[in-house]
C-alpha cells in the first residue's frame, strides 16, 4: 500500500486555488500598504525602462505561483522522497517573502541579491525535480526565466 504525504490527498485544483489566493493576498497587501512607496513605481519605470507595469509583475508572479502549485501537486503524486517534496514549497515561500526580505522593494542591493537567490534556487529546484517529473522542471524554467529577466531589467552598471 502506498503511503501518501499529508498534503497528498489534495487535488491539483486545490493547490492552484490556494496558490492563487495567497498570491492575490500578497499582491493586495503590497497595494494596500503601498510597499513600493509613493511614486516608487513611476521612478522604477524611469530608472528601469525594461520593467513592466507593477500590475503586470504581480500578474506574472500570480501565474508563476500557480505553476509552482501545479508542479507540487504532480510531485506529490509521483514520489515519496522528502528530499524532493520540500523543494517547491521552499521556492514558493521564497517568492512570497521577496517583498519582505528586499525591504519592501526599496533596496536595490537587496533586490539584486533576492533576484539572484531566486534565480539560483529556482534553477536548482528545476534540476532536482527533473528525474521525478521532467515537465515540472520545464515549467519551473519559467521562474528561472522571469527571475533572470528581472535581474537583467533592474541591474545597473
Amino acid at each position: 500500500m502506498r503511503r501518501t504525504a499529508p498534503w497528498g490527498a489534495w487535488s491539483a485544483w486545490r493547490y492552484l486555488a490556494l496558490a492563487v489566493a495567497v498570491a492575490l493576498l500578497v499582491n493586495g497587501l503590497i497595494f494596500v500598504f503601498d510597499l513600493r512607496g509613493s511614486g516608487q513605481a513611476q521612478r522604477n519605470r524611469a530608472d528601469f525602462p525594461l520593467l513592466p507595469a507593477p500590475w503586470v509583475i504581480g500578474s506574472v508572479w500570480t501565474v508563476l505561483l500557480a505553476v509552482m502549485a501545479l508542479v507540487q501537486s504532480q510531485l506529490v503524486r509521483r514520489t515519496q522522497q522528502a528530499s524532493v517534496l520540500w523543494l517547491v514549497p521552499l521556492l514558493f515561500l521564497n517568492c512570497l517573502l521577496y517583498p519582505a526580505y528586499t525591504g519592501g522593494f526599496t533596496s536595490e542591493l537587496r533586490g539584486l541579491i533576492g533576484n539572484l537567490f531566486t534565480l539560483a534556487l529556482s534553477a536548482y529546484v528545476a534540476g532536482r525535480i527533473q528525474a521525478t517529473w521532467p515537465p515540472g522542471a520545464l515549467l519551473l524554467g519559467l521562474v528561472v526565466a522571469w527571475s533572470g529577466f528581472a535581474t537583467f531589467a533592474t541591474f545597473r552598471v
